[in-house]
């Protein structure tokens, strides 16, 4: 018999248990539309914006050229609390660098622990710097100086020099050993400037980072359909490869309705793959038009229905998230 007591417990639990999902996932909401609360700020050890210091570092557009002499302001977020906590040892104390990805650097001070976490041990005392990728929030040249496409200098390549030249400024006679932080294309980019710049960075820690997931690295006919393959294998990345192979793979005969407890695979052709491709320009399609929104709304068992187009890209969004975090991870 359950008592007062018991059900109170379990309400508690429960409130508890709904709240953190809740909290969880207006985060994951606000970062996806980059939002960026600030949160723990009552906790003096936790890396957030509000106890790191922001720099600007003037980075030429390009590095690997004369043909323009741009530059732009690169943001930069240092905190050295963990020096000053251990100063006899800030000389020879390493630099955690976090290579900044796809967002503001915000996102990355305010959800990034590791890095905070070990430069605390006394034997590390690290200086942390958080860099912003170019392009991306305050990082941003003049675009009305730009030619020949806005985004002709937004690569990797281009990045990983941006990081090369503020882990310069910052130690001139590179006397300071430097560990390299990354998730996600984060982590390629730390991973990268390991490859690239092993004189600049000692060492890289990469999370959920695909590194050899690059394009033109598969093997396979780039102009035509293999044999059990797809179009223009050789063009497409491997992670790409990854998640489309596990989709193409035979149905289970539970898949077809089959009463049997035998999980081989069926002889039924798999169409789920050809599908999938062609799920997204056909939600955009029927974005378009209100019977077609309704349609949507319908199929998807939406709580609320499809408005306008900005509905119809949230929906993709939402239904590409799960493909892009498996390829991702």
């Amino acid at each position: 018999m359950i008592t007062m007591k018991h059900f109170l417990i379990l309400c508690i639990a429960i409130a508890c248990q709904g709240r953190a999902f809740s909290q969880y996932d207006h985060r994951s909401r606000n970062l996806k539309r980059r939002r960026y609360k600030r949160a723990f700020t009552s906790n003096p050890n936790r890396m957030t914006m509000d106890n790191v210091t922001c720099h600007f570092y003037t980075q030429p557009l390009d590095h690997f050229s004369p043909s323009t002499n741009i530059t732009f302001p690169q943001r930069y977020c240092v905190y050295t609390g963990y020096e000053a906590e251990h100063a006899r040892n800030a000389y020879n104390s390493p630099i955690f660098f976090y290579t900044g990805n796809e967002s503001p650097i915000d996102e990355y001070v305010n959800n990034t622990g590791l890095m905070w976490e070990l430069a605390a041990k006394d034997h590390f005392s690290a200086l942390i710097v958080f860099a912003e990728h170019r392009f991306e929030g305050e990082s941003v040249p003049d675009y009305s100086l730009l030619e020949g496409g806005c985004f002709t200098y937004l690569t990797s390549s281009q990045a990983l020099a941006d990081f090369a030249s503020l882990i310069s400024h910052l130690s001139p006679k590179h006397d300071r050993p430097v560990i390299a932080f990354g998730g996600s294309y984060g982590g390629m980019l730390s991973s990268w400037m390991r490859m690239k710049y092993p004189g600049s960075v000692v060492g890289a820690i990469a999370s959920s980072a695909p590194v050899f997931g690059l394009p033109l690295t598969m093997s396979g006919d780039m102009t035509t359909k293999e044999k059990g393959g797809m179009p223009n294998k050789g063009t497409m990345d491997g992670a790409f490869h990854v998640v489309g192979d596990a989709v193409r793979l035979p149905k289970p005969d539970f898949f077809k309705g089959s009463t049997s407890s035998s999980s081989s695979p069926t002889d039924e052709p798999n169409h789920c793959f050809d599908n999938l491709l062609a799920t997204w320009p056909l939600i955009q399609y029927y974005g378009q038009t209100r019977e077609g929104r309704d349609v949507l709304s319908q199929e998807f068992d939406l709580c609320h229905p499809i408005k306008n187009m900005e509905d119809a890209a949230t929906l993709i969004e939402w239904a590409q998230s799960p493909w892009f975090d498996l390829a991702g991870k």
